[in-house]
């Protein structure tokens, strides 16, 4: 446990608030103005008590802080007006999932932040992935044909699902696949 001291420095009862000073052994003099609920003294106690971790924080950082200010002089700024940020629904479709990923896109005005979508192309070392994973799909969808419990596949079915296994071996996979059909 760190000991520390603090001492009402002021108290304005009009305005429901005390100035206190909190002090700790090697660190500098911390002050605070708190508005209480009430006067009770226990209450009152509690408030500042609690406050406390603030301080404590505070004097951690000092003990870390340069010693020189890292800004120096006076400083210009302007103030900007925070912009409003407003949705643009405008839907965006995707040819080929493949070679084509919808981002999110923000476009600046000079009074507005919009945010959408657009389609922009698949980075290349993600098509072979995605492409597999939609023949995995059809593949799947094509699964219950080889059930016992169901009538015995049709030789065009087996060749579809054949040719779905075959589909990485295509000479233009992953960017011009023909898939097959059925």
């Amino acid at each position: 446990m760190d000991n520390y001291t603090y001492e009402i420095d002021k108290y304005v009862p009009e305005d429901s608030r005390i100035r206190v000073v909190y002090e700790r052994e090697g660190c500098a003099p911390y002050y605070k103005m708190l508005v209480v609920p009430s006067f009770d003294v226990e209450e009152m106690k509690a408030q500042i008590e609690q406050y406390s971790h603030v301080v404590f924080h505070h004097w951690a950082r000092a003990k870390v802080a340069p010693a020189d200010c890292p800004i120096v002089g006076k400083q210009s700024a302007v103030h900007r007006k925070i912009k409003p940020v407003v949705a643009d629904n405008t839907a965006v479709k995707v040819d080929d999932p493949i070679t084509q990923v919808i981002v999110e896109k923000l476009t600046e005005t000079e009074d507005e932040i919009i945010t959408g979508h657009e389609v922009v192309p698949r980075p290349l070392e993600e098509r072979p992935q995605v492409a597999r994973a939609r023949r995995n799909f059809m593949l799947a969808d094509t699964d219950y044909w080889m059930l016992s419990d169901t009538p015995e596949p049709t030789q065009a079915q087996l060749d579809y699902r054949q040719a779905l296994r075959d589909v990485p071996q295509q000479s233009g996979f992953p960017q011009n696949i023909e898939w097959p059909t059925l």
